[in-house]
């Protein structure tokens, strides 16, 4: 499995090496967690050991009994215990394995070894990784990041993203799976083939994201349910992605979705990204990237000049903004909002040094 991406062409465009080094470290990151979860599971067959075992048998010919002597196969492991007192003792044990089990170890020792091997080939990545993002920006102690504490933020993330996949095929997916028709390599379902992309693009931007979390409206009592809801940096994210904005009930809906979101603090670039198309309009993915690799590097989207008439956090994915505009008082307050959350400053990195 490639951990590098091929380095695009960077003539005559913007490249942030930093942002792309941080995907690259993050899905190495995720890699090791991958294989070090596939050994766990396989037992190394160094650990096998093999004892003579001699048994005694008489025939009734016999005046005297034959002994018989063969391996008989024991595997070492460690048992962990922690006692009252919260200290923690390691036992080393044996036990007996039987024929079969011999067997199936053995059978598993090339698939252990190739394991081995790559883990050792990621390791490898992810120091140089490390290396090149502490050589990419301003040598300032806050701006290091704490890669361990990344890495233990990417495990736990593993962990919640998958109980949230079980919770959502059991509440939403079994209820109604006529609506779940779009399937992914890895046989998970998307209500759309926008949200499909998007998922592809959080996966290969190194982010892990939870589909469709239950959100309550404390005033109305509606729940909505975002299409993604991604820790990035330990701080939640939430993102929409809304595809029929030329259709008027579905435009409606969506600017009362984002007024109640606003209303209890998620806020279209501080914690909130909304990516919009047309009905019948293609979908362009690059402002989608460029997004998700700005928030994993630590980057605000908010700013306290935008260039745009569109306010930061509201991402177009096509051409058709010019067939249906964002009501008045929907961007005024979402600009009001913001402007009390524009951050005072943010990571400099040096690829922002000479722009």
């Amino acid at each position: 499995m490639p951990i590098f991406c091929d380095i695009p062409d960077v003539l005559n465009k913007e490249f942030d090496f930093y942002a792309e080094m941080h995907v690259q470290l993050s899905l190495a990151l995720q890699y090791q967690q991958k294989i070090k979860a596939a050994l766990s599971r396989i037992v190394n067959p160094g650990e096998i050991r093999f004892f003579k075992k001699k048994v005694k048998y008489k025939r009734k010919k016999d005046s005297e009994p034959h002994v018989y002597e063969y391996n008989c196969h024991h595997l070492r492991y460690s048992e962990t215990t922690v006692d009252q007192e919260g200290n923690i003792k390691v036992y080393h044990r044996t036990r007996f394995i039987k024929k079969g089990e011999y067997e199936e170890i053995l059978h598993d020792a090339s698939l252990c070894e190739y394991l081995s091997l790559q883990l050792n080939i990621v390791n490898s990545i992810i120091d140089a990784a490390k290396k090149m993002l502490l050589g990419s920006f301003y040598h300032h102690p806050d701006d290091i990041p704490d890669f361990e504490e990344e890495a233990c933020r990417i495990n736990i993330n593993i962990d919640e993203v998958a109980e949230h996949r079980q919770w959502h095929f059991s509440n939403r997916v079994i209820r109604d799976p006529a609506k779940y028709n779009c399937i992914d390599e890895n046989n998970l379902s998307f209500m759309s083939r926008g949200e499909l992309l998007l998922h592809n693009a959080f996966r290969s931007c190194g982010l892990l994201p939870k589909y469709e979390v239950l959100y309550r409206d404390n005033k109305s009592g509606k729940c909505y349910y975002p299409d993604f809801s991604c820790k990035i940096n330990g701080k939640t994210y939430y993102f929409e992605y809304f595809g029929m904005m030329r259709d008027p009930t579905y435009f409606s809906d969506c600017c009362a979705k984002i007024k109640s979101y606003i209303q209890h603090g998620i806020v279209p670039g501080h914690n909130f990204v909304a990516f919009f198309s047309g009905e019948s309009s293609g979908i362009h993915m690059k402002p989608v990237f460029d997004v998700l690799k700005s928030l994993g590097c630590g980057k605000s989207l908010l700013r306290k000049k935008s260039k745009d008439d569109i306010p930061s956090g509201l991402i177009m994915l096509d051409n058709s903004y010019h067939n249906w505009q964002f009501p008045a008082d929907l961007l005024s307050m979402i600009t009001i909002y913001a402007k009390k959350l524009v951050p005072k400053g943010h990571r400099l990195k040096s690829s922002e040094k000479n722009r």
